[in-house]
């Protein structure tokens, strides 16, 4: 649920987040006016930009958290400049992988590909797209009174590298039933 909206509401952020990573990870959590936003049925998708000037394409990875509590404890669909996407969870700091890397052939990819992930979350049914094809439907977690939304992107060991997300589109579902 988002704060006030009702459900098949939605909220589009019509900015252009742009992460510069170096040799780090960097989260970004979303927040809409003064109050953070709580989702739990939910439909979010967003355009992910592969970096331009990259070395090692499946040592660096990004895209969209979902379910979120806190630093430690999130949901991560990620795809790498490789055109390989996977989904992992983060509990207590420690990750579990919820579906491991696949490659996908439809995706775009090398410097400065874009790809439209988005997921679904309906009760405790997590699914994955990529560029409007379904990758996967998989059971999750669902944290009590929703999680909060973000953005995450990592770089090489010793390099800079420069994600870029835009049309984030967050819709609050109505639940099943």
């Amino acid at each position: 649920m988002f704060a006030n909206l009702s459900a098949g509401q939605w909220i589009t952020l019509t900015l252009l987040v742009v992460i510069l990573v170096l040799a780090a990870v960097v989260l970004v959590w979303l927040s809409v006016g003064l109050f953070q936003a709580l989702f739990d049925d939910a439909d979010l998708c967003v355009t992910v930009q592969m970096p331009n000037n990259f070395k090692v394409g499946d040592a660096i990875e990004a895209g969209p958290l979902f379910w979120a509590q806190d630093h430690s404890n999130y949901y991560y669909f990620e795809i790498d400049p490789n055109g390989k996407v996977a989904l992992e969870r983060k509990v207590k700091g420690k990750w579990v992988t919820v579906l491991g890397w696949r490659q996908i052939p439809t995706a775009k990819t090398g410097a400065g590909a874009k790809n439209t992930l988005r997921v679904t979350t309906t009760g405790n049914t997590i699914t994955l797209y990529l560029d409007d094809m379904k990758i996967a439907s998989v059971k999750g977690q669902q944290p009590d009174g929703g999680g909060q939304i973000g953005l995450r992107a990592d770089s090489e060991k010793d390099k800079r590298d420069t994600w870029k997300f835009m049309n984030l589109k967050v819709t609050d579902v109505a639940p099943a039933g």
